[in-house]
């Protein structure tokens, strides 16, 4: 029973996934007409594909596999043939009549051969020893630097990228004219792809807007104050009693340890001990008489 309530809110996601994404289709026609026509399909399938991953889908993800089913993890070169597919397996565990499945843009077939030769037009060819090819951020050197493209050459790289928001038109021209020589020399090709800047936010110099202090006085190794504030203002006064008592005895103590030195000898021992009771001495001569409590009514009446 539970199983069957597994299998039927799942095709339901499904169902619903796969609608949402022919929809976002057809919200973009306009864009899909202008894109060229040999790449029209491709298109279609990257619409699909981006309407799924708004989705969080990891719920689902998690259902299907305890399932044995797809779990929707490499839908990027066929999205709608992938859901097709396991909403068809879906169906038939349910029992259910089988909907009209909308005709995929490409299959599982096309769709990888579509994406290889895409990253082959793009990327350049793949490379023999790897699977993945290596692309470098040219620094401002490179420029100048014909060696470094060459070492970066014959590394292993295959793509040179090139930051358009730096530099200028004339040193990105001396970063290719230094990669087609270094080509010549290694025997290998290399693909340039330049990163045009868009906008960039920047802050710059802000106008007074109102009265600002700074509030980092400095202190000396006591904790004591050295000096007032730069706005004039004096430092601040510690109005509670037990904060002026706590921060004497830190003065105190402090001065303690410096003049002994290390705890570790009887002299120094000594001294804090002497120190420390002189503090307790001075701390209670200090401590202001306590005020004359007031008679309460009851003594009064008594009088």
């Amino acid at each position: 029973m539970a199983t069957d309530r597994l299998i039927q809110r799942s095709l339901a996601e499904l169902r619903y996934l796969r609608d949402r994404a022919v929809a976002f289709e057809s919200a973009h026609a306009a864009d899909v007409e202008a894109v060229e026509t040999h790449h029209r399909n491709s298109a279609r399938n990257l619409l699909h594909y981006l309407s799924i991953r708004q989705t969080d889908i990891r719920s689902l993800q998690h259902d299907l596999h305890s399932l044995g089913l797809s779990s929707l993890g490499v839908l990027e070169s066929h999205t709608v043939a992938g859901l097709n597919a396991v909403i068809a397996c879906l169906e038939a565990l349910a029992r259910v009549p089988a909907d009209e499945p909308p005709h995929p843009p490409v299959d599982f077939r096309t769709g990888r051969l579509l994406l290889r030769e895409h990253a082959r037009r793009l990327l350049g060819p793949a490379p023999r020893d790897r699977q993945v090819r290596i692309m470098v951020t040219m620094p401002s050197a490179a420029a100048d630097d014909a060696r470094l493209v060459e070492d970066l050459l014959r590394a292993g790289m295959d793509l040179m990228r090139i930051n358009c928001a730096h530099d200028d038109a004339t040193a990105w021209h001396r970063m290719a004219a230094n990669l087609r020589r270094a080509e010549q020399v290694v025997g290998r090709r290399c693909v340039i792809q330049a990163d045009l800047g868009g906008p960039k936010l920047r802050t710059g110099s802000m106008d007074p807007v109102g009265h600002f202090a700074r509030i980092k006085p400095r202190r000396d190794a006591t904790g004591s104050w050295q000096r007032r504030l730069e706005s004039g203002s004096p430092a601040p006064r510690i109005r509670s009693l037990a904060r002026r008592r706590r921060k004497q005895r830190c003065r105190w103590m402090a001065a303690a340890w410096m003049r002994c030195g290390s705890a570790t000898s009887s002299r120094s021992r000594t001294c804090a001990t002497a120190d420390a009771s002189w503090w307790s001495s001075s701390a209670r001569a200090a401590r202001p008489s306590p005020r004359p409590r007031r008679p309460s009514t009851r003594l009064r009446a008594r009088r």
